[in-house]
């Protein structure tokens, strides 16, 4: 190995280590305020239907259901990224090994990390969709047993 591929390497391993650092913050900061967001809205729902004075068992059954679920979702959306971070640190992990600089035999390789990576992406994005799908339908069914 040269000079200049060594160089190349440790400024690449440099940059996974603060891709590392960047991920772990972005996952606590994220994480807490879309779960907490989804959930608020959620619960919020919830608390007004139990607390109407017009509300009906209809009302409780199809929005109720609706809100219950969208918390369901917006756990498993927040779980589903924590996930996703978690392994995208242990891929900058992985890629900020020291042995990556000295070492021409190994290699800067997504393999064995992709599936998991994508996988827990599309979950994350299609819970949280679904978490705010489910509170517009609940809003829905409760807003057309309410108007004549």
């Amino acid at each position: 190995m040269n000079n200049d591929e060594r160089y190349v390497r440790e400024k690449l391993v440099e940059r996974y280590i603060r891709l590392k650092d960047a991920s772990t913050e972005a996952q606590v900061g994220w994480g807490r305020w879309l779960v907490g967001s989804l959930i608020l809205v959620h619960g919020g729902a919830l608390v007004a239907l139990s607390q109407g004075e017009r509300v009906t068992t209809a009302m409780m059954k199809d929005g109720g259901i609706c809100f219950a679920v969208g918390i369901v979702l917006a756990l498993a959306s927040g779980f589903a990224a924590w996930m996703n971070f978690t392994f995208s640190i242990d891929l900058a992990d992985d890629w900020s090994d020291p042995r990556l600089v000295t070492d021409a035999t190994r290699e800067f390789s997504i393999k064995g990390h992709n599936v998991k990576l994508i996988t827990t992406l599309w979950a994350s994005a299609l819970c949280g969709v679904g978490s705010v799908a489910s509170f517009a339908i609940g809003g829905y069914r409760v807003y057309s047993l309410i108007s004549p």
